[in-house]
């Protein structure tokens, strides 16, 4: 079964390679999706974090965007499961290189959502419900523009805890509900994923996944394949690192 998942995901990280040269959909395309991030456990309730990423498409490796992202998350531990409540605000540089207008769009993103995580044996899975909106800056004076992009998004993982083995395999689905105020090009979408996470110690670890984003619509959507690199840095409060010193 390792082997199976191995094999599998070598070719899933393959797709974006092969589907950039698809000339049927001419907006179907590959993307690099590269990130790190520091999480700093504030207390054994609290913790905060900030995440910088940059996403790359195949095609001549143009830039797509990058952002910065600062996230506060509340934990409420409970038997066999936990549930958290968080807040994030990304900043967004935004390459638009369609229509009249091109170049560097700043955008910025506030985003609310639950999650919810159950533990059984070796299987883990997780729930979480967001809701975001999005809005552009003005390049000179800094004012929003336009109106509001809001999406709901419910996504879930499924992760299996393989004995003696590091690169355990998460699956993960996500749906993009457009609010019914947010503008009329605004598309629905999905989001599908696999991966595994790769962990150094407790403090590092590296996480590798293929992604498919499809816009829910009957003519020409928009088709996305990625693959995503992230590390991360994980720093624990100080009188919890002393007490695992004793």
């Amino acid at each position: 079964m390792r082997c199976s998942f191995i094999l599998c995901l070598i070719v899933l990280l393959r797709l974006p390679f092969f589907t950039q040269n698809d000339n049927s959909m001419n907006n179907v395309w590959g993307e690099n999706w590269l990130s790190s991030s520091i999480n700093l456990e504030l207390n054994k309730l609290w913790e905060i974090s900030l995440e910088e990423q940059i996403r790359i498409k195949n095609v001549n490796e143009l830039y797509d965007r990058s952002f910065t992202e600062l996230k506060l998350e509340r934990y409420y531990p409970v038997s066999r499961s936990e549930f958290n409540f968080g807040f994030a605000f990304r900043y967004i540089f935004l390459n638009d290189d369609s229509g009249g207008e091109q170049g560097i769009e700043k955008h910025q993103r506030l985003s609310y959502y639950y999650t919810q995580k159950f533990e059984r044996n070796r299987f883990s899975f997780r729930y979480r419900v967001q809701y975001q909106k999005r809005r552009e800056l003005l390049a000179k004076t800094n004012k929003h523009v336009g109106d509001f992009r809001k999406y709901w998004r419910i996504k879930t993982d499924f992760n299996y805890n393989f004995k003696n083995w590091k690169f355990d395999p998460k699956i993960s689905t996500e749906l993009f509900l457009r609010s019914s105020d947010s503008p009329t090009n605004q598309r629905n979408k999905y989001r599908i994923s696999i991966g595994t996470r790769y962990r150094l110690n407790k403090k590092h670890d590296f996480v590798i996944k293929y992604l498919f984003e499809k816009q829910i619509k009957s003519w020409n959507p928009d088709v996305i394949h990625a693959i995503a690199l992230k590390y991360n840095l994980r720093v624990q409060q100080a009188n919890e690192k002393k007490e695992n010193d004793k």
